[in-house]
């Protein structure tokens, strides 16, 4: 048994919490802190060679996506940009390894999810704050883009999340599984602020709000399932009636706004489109633009549908497609498939697919069977959001998700008694 009281995986342990915040500051830093976390869990491996392979779990479908990426190497047309492709998910090898080198006990890991929950919705409170000061400036929320040519607000979307660096659909996602950490530590454990429950509602309910401002419309859908399940993981009365009308009062609030924005704003013409359209025209809009592109990677699937076009080749074969089309907009912004089930499809044909959604129905029938609501929530993020972006294949997708399903799927879960139980 390793000895997890020792310096070294006090150093191992802090690494990892930084990790989690690191996910909020420049990529390079980041990239240090898992550099520094990987070699203490060599060190560590070193010193002990019981490696822990019995908790790894879902760590060996990542590994398994990895591991299908370089063999897929052997089909790709440019080999040096696919060694780049598998340079970003080393991440699916690295957080499994380091969790085979160390082993959390359910206070740390409540710290690492609460301390990264908490400086998310700082952060996000930080950029509020930037934009009231430019909208300021500006004498109006409001500001003209013209490179997209449409109206845009200092306090929604990309507008927002740009005050501190941040892609919207990516805060967004981190925001939401923030908010039901702060929910499910600080209302079902009442292991957080528990005598002041009014304080852990507040930070949930700034934090949706923020959800709402950063305007992604997969991560409110995530939400609002994920809601409901936190309901029918407490339908044994952890929380009073009152409290649990709050909740649900204000996710539907959320939910039909945003909902009935969408409607509002839904006109047949949004799904129809022609490819050669110039990009600079009020005829594309958020809709077309992602069926255009999810119908160009479809025809590349179509044409290698059981191997694919192999690792590193993705962006090179839909450009042709987009060429052969007269996608002029997709060639001018190089676009991706935004579809991480597209792009595995397209990259690793059937195969590739199949360990993704594996990947996804696994976790989903764990944290289910283990009443584990944490990795529930993440998959349930996962799952959505990879519908309208390649969250597997950006940076802060690939750590984010890698990082919190390998080290949270062995959090202790709630019986339904209202009790702690640990998972196996």
């Amino acid at each position: 048994m390793l000895q997890f009281d020792s310096t070294l995986h006090k150093v191992q342990y802090c690494l990892v919490v930084m990790t989690g915040i690191s996910l909020l500051l420049p990529m390079t830093i980041n990239n240090i802190i898992i550099g520094l976390l990987v070699l203490v869990s060599i060190l560590a491996l070193t010193k002990n060679r019981s490696f822990l392979y019995g908790h790894i779990g879902l760590g060996y479908f990542l590994i398994l996506l990895l591991l299908a990426s370089v063999i897929w190497l052997l089909f790709s047309c440019d080999f040096s940009l696919g060694l780049k492709k598998i340079e970003k998910t080393t991440a699916f090898f690295l957080f499994p390894f380091v969790l085979g080198t160390i082993k959390l006990s359910k206070s740390q890991l409540r710290i690492m999810g609460l301390v990264f929950s908490l400086t998310t919705i700082l952060a996000l409170t930080i950029a509020i704050v930037i934009a009231g000061f430019r909208a300021f400036e500006n004498g109006s929320p409001y500001i003209f883009n013209e490179d997209n040519l449409v109206l845009e607000n200092f306090f929604r979307y990309h507008r927002l999340s740009g005050n501190i660096g941040f892609h919207a659909t990516y805060l967004s996602i981190y925001t939401a599984f923030s908010a039901f950490t702060i929910l499910y530590f600080g209302l079902i454990e009442k292991k957080f602020l528990k005598k002041k429950p009014f304080f852990v509602w507040l930070l949930f309910l700034w934090a949706l709000f923020q959800i709402y401002l950063l305007n992604s419309f997969a991560v409110i859908f995530s939400i609002t399932i994920i809601g409901i399940a936190f309901i029918l993981f407490l339908k044994n009365k952890v929380l009073s009636r009152k409290r649990m009308g709050i909740m649900v009062t204000f996710l539907c609030l959320i939910v039909i706004m945003v909902f009935a924005k969408k409607v509002r704003g839904i006109k047949p013409e949004m799904f129809q489109f022609s490819y050669e359209t110039p990009a600079k025209t009020m005829a594309w809009n958020s809709m077309n633009v992602r069926l255009a592109k999810w119908g160009c990677a479809l025809e590349v699937y179509r044409e290698n549908p059981l191997l694919g076009v192999g690792t590193g080749c993705t962006q090179t074969e839909l450009l042709k497609i987009y060429r052969k089309k007269g996608f002029y907009m997709g060639i001018e912004a190089n676009y991706t498939s935004h579809n991480m089930y597209l792009r595995y499809l397209v990259q690793m044909g059937v195969i590739g697919f199949c360990l993704f959604v594996m990947l996804i129905v696994v976790g989903l029938y764990r944290a289910i069977t283990k009443r584990n609501f944490l990795l529930f929530s993440l998959m349930v993020l996962l799952m959505i959001t990879s519908i309208t972006e390649e969250v597997l294949a950006i940076n802060k997708g690939i750590i984010f998700f890698s990082f919190f399903i390998v080290f949270l799927q062995n959090t202790q879960t709630i019986n339904q008694h209202g009790k702690e139980r640990p998972t196996r």
